[in-house]
Formats: C-alpha cells, structure tokens, sequence
C-alpha cells in the first residue's frame, strides 16, 4: 500500500513580515545582554587585577616598614622594570606614562628605581605587571601603571603612597584625587594611602 503526503497550505507559507521583525527585535535584545554582560565581566575582572597588583605592592611595601621601621624614601617612581614596562606603543622603558605633549621624559622623576624594585623583591615571591588599562589624566598624560611616592610633595601628611589612574569613574581600591582628572570625567585619579611615612610615623587609617 502506498502511502502519499500531502503538505498542507500552511505548511507552506513563509515568514510575515510581524514575524520577521519580532525575530529581528529578540536578536538584537539577546545580543544587546551579551555584550553588556561581557562589558561587566571585562570591567570586574580589570577592577579585580587592579586591586590586586595594588595589594601585592602594598604588601612588599608594609613588610618592608615592619623590618625598616619607615617606608622607602622614593620620589614618585612608576613600580616595575625593563620586563613589565617595556619601551612600546609609545612609552619609554621603566615609564609608566607617556610623555605629555608629545615631548619627552627626560628630567621626569618617575622611571622606575631598580634600587627600589630590588628592595621591593625581598618582600614579593613574583613581580606585578603593574599595567593596567591606559587612562589619560593630569598633564594630558597617558598612563599605563602604578607609582610610588615617598615624599611629601603631593600629601604632606601621607607621604608614602601608591597612586594609578584608570579609566573607570571610581577607584576599585584607594581614595580618588579629583584633581588630577578634572579634565577627565571619565577617569579616576587613586592614590592607596601606606601605614607609615618616610620617616616611621605612624598614620593610623
């Protein structure tokens, strides 16, 4: 016996037009949450390695004041070496920011101090990249890492900190300085605030 299908009209007949612009409209809505919810991730995972590095420094840095009874005296030295700041896309070795106004760095006290870093690595079983996401800030500079100060000229009372800029509105960890990116809505100013001052004062948080 032999059996025939027969397809109904229905079966046949395409998309409306209602029918294609509803599954044109839920694509884009599901495209619209994946993208949003990998911005989130990327934004977690980037505030995430920034505390991180910021932390481990900081870290070096406090047992550093335990043994020493007094921070690093550094004027505000970028934090790593020829291996995590490397000359590239710009920036000179041992700089974590590019020159401002397309000028140089030279006479800038910020190159990082191998005297410094070699303190810092009796304290750190690896060396942070200490490169986060660039930011431009103060002075029009494009920023790539974290600074050491130990001096007292940008906070007379805090003089041992870590300062880094990044592009988001807030600082994931730290206090933010508005000034230094006024001109920057955008971004953020951080400075991390140390225990201890050059001199062994204790600054009780």
């Amino acid at each position: 016996m032999k059996l025939t299908l027969h397809r109904s009209a229905d079966s046949r007949r395409g998309f409306t037009i209602i029918e294609i612009l509803v599954s044109i409209v839920v694509i884009s809505i599901l495209v619209v949450v994946t993208v949003v919810s990998y911005n989130g991730a990327t934004d977690r995972a980037e505030r995430s390695a920034i505390v991180a590095h910021v932390k481990q420094y900081a870290n070096a840095i406090e047992m550093y004041i335990a043994d020493n009874g007094k921070a690093p005296a550094a004027n505000w030295r970028c934090l790593g070496d020829s291996t995590t700041l490397p000359a590239k896309d710009g920036y000179d070795e041992n700089y974590c920011f590019k020159p401002s106004n397309g000028g140089t760095n030279t006479g800038d006290s910020a190159p990082a101090d191998p005297q410094l870093m070699q303190l810092l690595r009796g304290y750190m079983d690896e060396m942070p990249t200490a490169t986060f996401p660039e930011s431009q800030a103060m002075w029009g500079r494009i920023y790539r890492g974290m600074i050491y100060d130990g001096s007292t000229n940008n906070f007379p009372n805090h003089p041992a900190t870590l300062t880094y800029f990044t592009r988001f509105p807030e600082c994931p960890i730290g206090e933010k300085v508005n000034w230094w990116t006024n001109n920057y809505p955008d971004s953020s100013g951080c400075v991390y605030i140390l225990s201890r001052n050059e001199v062994g004062t204790l600054y009780v948080r």
